[in-house]
């Protein structure tokens, strides 16, 4: 994905924008589940605690990808952690709040494969 054209709008079909989005890049020897985490992590540690969806939604997202690290996630938790995600964004008061599921969207359109092999059973 080098050569994705950094312009005004959406940069990808997955919704990556400019602006509450970020670009990292990533080789092989990075762990994409442990980048995820870590994202998600810095999220619900910065959520001000004033709108539920942000408050109560971040650190669910981060114990998602943490029973996903130790294989107790199923197929439907993959799911559930999606609509999670889109749920924080679209009723979350802040911006924060409106991108903390970014990351876990991206990775799922991204990496879906990847994580899927994580699940258990």
């Amino acid at each position: 994905m080098l050569d994705t054209a950094i312009k005004p709008g959406f940069l990808h079909d997955s919704g990556v924008m400019l602006g509450a989005g970020g670009i990292i890049a990533l080789d092989e020897r990075i762990g994409i589940l442990e980048t995820v985490r870590r994202l998600a992590a810095y999220n619900a540690n910065e959520s001000c605690g004033k709108c539920t969806p942000c408050r109560e939604g971040t650190p669910r997202m981060v114990n998602f990808l943490d029973n996903l690290a130790e294989g107790k996630a199923s197929a439907e938790d993959l799911d559930d952690m999606r609509g999670l995600a889109e749920v924080v964004n679209t009723a979350s008061l802040c911006g924060l709040g409106q991108a903390a599921g970014n990351p876990i969207l991206s990775a799922l359109h991204f990496f879906g494969d990847e994580l899927g092999m994580l699940i258990k059973g």
